[in-house]
């Protein structure tokens, strides 16, 4: 029994040793002819989205839009709230035909309702997907026009969601508000140049 778990403690350290002997063997050292070594950097892209200007307006355009769809919704909500006002006030003065054209005409309506709200909703999700693409795209832009002008050989995201596999970074690595800066300066303008040092 000593030998099985001898063999799997030596099998867990080989687990652990080999993969830190790789890194450490691929740790930059400075060299003896050029003293060059990496440049690692991070950037926080949740929260370049997030304060990313050009976003802030399609989001804010994109809204003006619902609001404009919602009146539509909400007279065709107000139709059939009224129509069921009055089959339930006419209940006993009402034939039964009458009650039973109010209400299909009732369900028609909120058949109609459903099938507009979907629509709408998948057209605004689809519209909400181009502009988070779109920016998405712009901030890796950025990035990489930042880290070929800064001669950065590695960047990560900083996020705090659990897919990020960063767990720590030292602040001085941070070039996020430099990200953030360059895009909100240069969103107003359609080519994207390099930034100036």
């Amino acid at each position: 029994m000593k030998g099985r778990y001898f063999f799997i403690s030596f099998f867990l350290m080989n687990l652990i040793l080999v993969p830190l002997k790789s890194v450490i063997a691929q740790e930059p050292s400075k060299s003896a002819d050029t003293g060059a070594s990496y440049k690692i950097a991070v950037v926080d892209v949740e929260l370049v989205m997030r304060e990313y200007n050009k976003r802030k307006q399609k989001y804010e355009e994109l809204q003006k839009e619902v609001d404009a769809q919602q009146k539509d919704l909400d007279s065709l909500m107000n139709r059939i709230e009224e129509d069921r006002k009055k089959l339930e006030t006419g209940k006993a003065t009402m034939s039964d035909e009458e009650k039973l054209d109010l209400k299909m005409k009732i369900e028609q309506e909120a058949a109609s309702y459903r099938a507009e709200l979907e629509k709408r909703q998948k057209t605004i999700d689809s519209k909400e997907e181009r502009i988070i693409r779109e920016c998405l795209d712009d901030i890796q832009n950025a990035i990489s026009v930042i880290a070929t002008s800064d001669n950065y050989h590695l960047v990560f995201n900083a996020g705090k969601s659990l897919k990020s596999s960063l767990l720590f970074h030292s602040p001085t690595m941070d070039i996020t508000s430099k990200v953030l800066t360059y895009l909100n300066s240069s969103s107003s303008t359609p080519a994207i140049s390099k930034p100036k040092k």
